[in-house]
């Protein structure tokens, strides 16, 4: 089935791939939905993309932890801190609380200087087949458990994207939202970022 991209109130911008997944469409093999509000029904979509938020409206966790009862997929695109990205990772922290996360955003300002590739790749059944992940200017994550991380920065020194079993379902929050999006500084066609949108999306 196809991902759903939601992105009410995104701070993600209009004309720099920020708001676009087509490389993302292509790594599953199925079309992408772009949606300012949540359908009524979330139940054919392979997953949901929460796309750097900076609000929700009523009714959006109620609807996610019902997909998340499903089985369902939830990803939390988060970001660097500044570039008024502040305020979606706060909205994303507190969606990812209401849900019943154990992981929230940082807000740091991290790996600046460019396009970043990391090969610290956890062990998990969401990153088979997945050796370098590229991303660019992130926030870390903090893990608490059972939350635990899948990528580690490329340094190793702070944990980029993490996952969780959270009420049936699953639950997988990212320090960028480059390493998704069309905006990848090129980083799909010379990494493992399809294959690892395919694991977390299957």
């Amino acid at each position: 089935g196809p991902t759903l991209i939601y992105q009410n109130d995104t701070a993600g911008q209009a004309g720099t791939g920020d708001l676009t997944f087509s490389d993302w469409s292509l790594a599953t093999g199925d079309n992408v939905d772009i949606e300012d509000t949540l359908p009524s029904d979330l139940s054919p979509y392979r997953c949901v993309v929460l796309d750097i938020n900076e609000g929700f409206l009523a009714g959006d966790a109620a609807a996610l932890t019902t997909y998340l009862g499903q089985g369902g997929t939830v990803v939390a695109l988060g970001e660097h801190a500044g570039g008024g990205f502040d305020a979606a990772d706060s909205a994303l922290n507190t969606m990812a609380g209401a849900l019943g996360s154990h992981m929230t955003l940082d807000d740091t300002a991290l790996d600046a200087t460019g396009t970043a590739v990391t090969t610290n790749i956890e062990s998990s059944s969401l990153t088979p087949g997945v050796s370098s992940v590229g991303y660019n200017y992130a926030s870390s994550l903090t893990l608490a458990a059972p939350a635990q991380a899948l990528l580690l920065s490329a340094d190793g020194s702070y944990s980029l994207m993490g996952e969780e079993a959270v009420g049936g379902g699953t639950f997988i929050m990212s320090g960028d939202s480059n390493l998704a999006s069309d905006n990848s500084y090129g980083v799909f066609s010379s990494n493992d970022n399809g294959t690892l949108i395919k694991d977390l999306c299957p």
